[in-house]
């Protein structure tokens, strides 16, 4: 499998009524934190990245994020899920794959998407784990990709993958950064703090865009 077959699609379609305020834009070393998602796929090769954004679609699209495709999710108010059927619906016809991924996880790892790329072969579905924890991008097949159009759960998505698809496997990966979302404002303070650690010196994005502030 090439990347130029696999996709991702980031769930931005969300209202951050927990946190307070459209989360996806705060800053994380000089980035939008959607961003940095958007840069792990693109430093591992995956190239056909759709945002479906719903509550903040306008400022979204405004803020100069690197080569994504947007769809809106109308439904946004429905629940995640809607906005899972409308990433897949935006799929490629020739994306044999595709990660999936709530668009508040920026710290994930470049070597986890390589990792979950590798292992692919004929699973239905691939979810990483840490520390026995199951966390994101998920990827999955194009196959169990079209059958997720008809699911309306509102579970995590790996544990609706687990109850439909028999060939789901599970990856355990030293990446704590599947696991590390953003609901809450102390859970912002944490992220910034971890990033600070893992790149004293700033991630080095995979395309300059000069619409974003470039690291020293």
């Amino acid at each position: 499998m090439t990347h130029r077959q696999v996709s991702a699609i980031l769930l931005a379609g969300g209202s951050s009524k927990r946190f307070g305020s459209n989360k996806l834009l705060l800053p994380l070393g000089g980035y939008p934190m959607i961003e940095h998602p958007i840069q792990r796929f693109r430093s591992a090769g995956v190239t056909d990245i759709i945002v479906v954004t719903g509550a903040y679609d306008e400022a979204l699209q405004n803020a100069g994020l690197s080569s994504v495709r947007f769809i809106r999710n109308d439904q946004y108010e429905s629940g995640m899920s809607s906005s899972v059927r409308v990433g897949i619906k935006a799929l490629p016809t020739d994306s044999e794959a595709v990660f999936i991924t709530p668009a508040d996880l920026p710290l994930f790892s470049v070597q986890t998407v390589q990792a979950l790329l590798r292992s692919m072969g004929h699973h239905s579905a691939i979810i990483p784990v840490h520390r026995g924890k199951k966390g994101h991008p998920v990827l999955i097949s194009r196959k169990a990709a079209t059958r997720c159009l008809s699911i309306v759960s509102e579970k995590a998505l790996y544990d609706t993958l687990l109850e439909f698809e028999s060939a789901t496997v599970f990856l355990d990966v030293e990446d704590e950064g599947i696991l590390m979302d953003v609901d809450l404002p102390e859970e912002y303070d944490r992220i910034r703090t971890r990033y600070d650690s893992l790149y004293p010196n700033g991630f080095q994005l995979a395309t300059g865009n000069e619409k974003l502030k470039t690291e020293p």
